[in-house]
């Protein structure tokens, strides 16, 4: 474009200089005016058709010259929006900057609560594996629950059906029940009348007892059932040497014996393998100075307690010191006297009892249970080596249970 303008504004130059030197030299004149003046018009009129074809030309070539020249006004107008637009565009970006700063920080704290939500996730991962493994087994128990539960309907289906049986023979047994209970009433009342007259024939036997015993001349040396004489006899001894410690047993009391029994006894005791217990037992009451009839008992003796054994124990609650010799007494009687007699010592027939326990050690148990309050374990043991015939002395130990 710059080539096209300097290669133009010779042209015209040359064009205006020819032109105004032939003007000169025929002396033309224009509008009146001097030849001199008139080449002046032509040289400002070249001039300013050089500046016209320029920007002419300019004008067409180039859009920005024709801006320049025709849209001064309008390109100011626009690079003021322009100015206007790049403030907002600069606020915008301003605040846009601080959005994405903002951004950043969001995206940093979003990025630690990624990292701590990975991290919960592995760990729901791992508990999730570790569920679904107890899930696995509680799949398992819950199959062998079914299982038992079927089993157990069964069951209780059929305790239904036994429960239904039962209800009707309980609705039977209740009014077999009732029954019972007006029959019991009735018993009940004859029980009462039959205990008046038992306790009236009681006292009736009572009487004829006192009156026999004094038509019998009162003074007894042995009652009937009372032990006379006991010992051990060992087995295999000729008849002559048992009678002879029968004998013995008699205590030179004018006691008879039938003979027969007595010869049988002898043969029993003759012909046994093991030591036998021998008891003249009085057939009726012996007044001192009469004889009386005995009879022979035999029994197997064999070692019943070892030195220093446990017989019983009993646990008493001593509430008042006035009740301790009757719990002592109830644990011998009772405790101590049927176990012994369980194991086969042989009681006595009028006491039905088998041990013996000094006074002394029985109030020094007495003493020893007075200074406990509350609960305290009595337990006996035998004191020496005891066989069927006895008697079973004692020791008696006192616990207090704390």
């Amino acid at each position: 474009m710059i080539a096209v303008l300097v290669v133009t504004g010779g042209i015209i130059a040359f064009i205006g200089d020819r032109l105004g030197t032939k003007i000169g030299k025929k002396r033309l004149s224009l509008f009146g005016l001097r030849p001199r003046h008139t080449s002046t018009i032509i040289t400002i009129l070249t001039g300013v058709l050089i500046t016209t074809t320029t920007l002419g030309i300019s004008a067409v070539i180039s859009r920005d010259v024709r801006t320049m020249l025709f849209g001064m006004e309008q390109l100011h107008k626009d690079l003021q929006t322009s100015r206007e637009r790049l403030y907002f565009v600069s606020q915008s970006l301003s605040n846009a900057q601080d959005e994405l700063q903002n951004s950043q920080v969001e995206i940093e704290s979003l990025q630690s609560e990624k990292r701590d939500l990975q991290s919960e996730q592995k760990e729901l991962i791992e508990k999730n594996s570790d569920l679904a493994a107890e899930n696995s087994t509680l799949t398992t128990k819950n199959s062998e629950l079914s299982t038992e539960n079927s089993s157990l309907m069964e069951a209780n289906s059929k305790l239904a059906d036994e429960n239904s049986n039962l209800t009707k023979q309980n609705s039977s047994l209740t009014e077999t029940n009732s029954e019972l209970s007006n029959r019991n009433s009735e018993l009940s009342n004859q029980n009462l009348e039959l205990v008046d007259a038992n306790s009236q024939l009681e006292s009736q036997k009572q009487n004829l007892q006192e009156g026999l015993i004094t038509m019998r001349a009162g003074d007894i040396a042995f009652r009937a059932g009372e032990i006379i004489g006991s010992g051990v006899i060992a087995g295999g001894s000729s008849e002559s040497e048992v009678n002879e410690k029968i004998e013995s047993m008699t205590q030179n009391l004018p006691i008879w014996i039938y003979q027969p029994e007595l010869d049988e006894a002898t043969k029993i005791v003759a012909e046994s393998q093991t030591d036998m217990v021998v008891r003249l037992v009085a057939a009726g009451n012996m007044i001192r100075g009469e004889p009386v009839r005995a009879e022979l008992e035999l029994y197997p003796n064999r070692k019943i307690f070892s030195a220093g054994e446990f017989i019983a124990s009993k646990v008493i609650d001593i509430q008042s010191e006035g009740e301790i010799e009757s719990l002592v007494m109830n644990f011998l009687r009772e405790d101590v006297n049927e176990t012994a007699q369980s194991r086969g010592i042989l009681k006595d027939p009028i006491r039905n009892s088998v041990g013996v326990i000094e006074g002394d050690q029985f109030y020094e148990v007495v003493g020893a249970l007075k200074k406990i309050h509350g609960q305290a374990r009595i337990s006996a043991y035998a004191r020496t080596e005891t066989d069927a015939l006895g008697p079973l002395r004692l020791n008696i130990k006192v616990e207090r249970i704390s």
